[in-house]
């Protein structure tokens, strides 16, 4: 899942770049969620969310497409099928942050 996430981090540290607020904890809560129900522990019904809490449409649609983005690249889906509970999907979701220490890691943005 490296590139699945290390393209998920960058479309955030370009987000972050002009929307600090990114970092909110509101925010952070709902891309938790987001990932949490969409990869973590998926829900059937699961649609992505159009509102982040973040301060404008355009900056909580661009957080939408980045995490679009993320959950149809080719990792991740095989990562759903592959991977059989909860803590595996999570540890692989994990596994990459400290290969990052020199720049934000996605624990910033999701708090895990």
């Amino acid at each position: 899942m490296k590139n699945a996430l290390q393209s998920l981090l960058n479309d955030l540290n370009k987000i972050d770049a002009d929307n600090g607020e990114i970092h909110d904890t509101a925010v952070r809560e709902r891309l938790h969620r987001v990932i949490f129900d969409g990869f973590i522990e998926p829900k059937i019904d699961f649609e992505l969310p159009t509102h982040y809490s973040m301060f404008s449409n355009e900056a909580d649609e661009k957080i939408r497409i980045a995490l679009a983005a993320f959950f149809n690249h080719p990792e991740v889906i095989a990562a759903k099928l592959h991977l059989r509970t909860a803590k595996e999907r999570l540890d692989a979701f994990q596994s990459e942050d400290k290969e990052w220490s020199d720049e934000m890691i996605l624990a910033d943005y999701f708090g895990y």
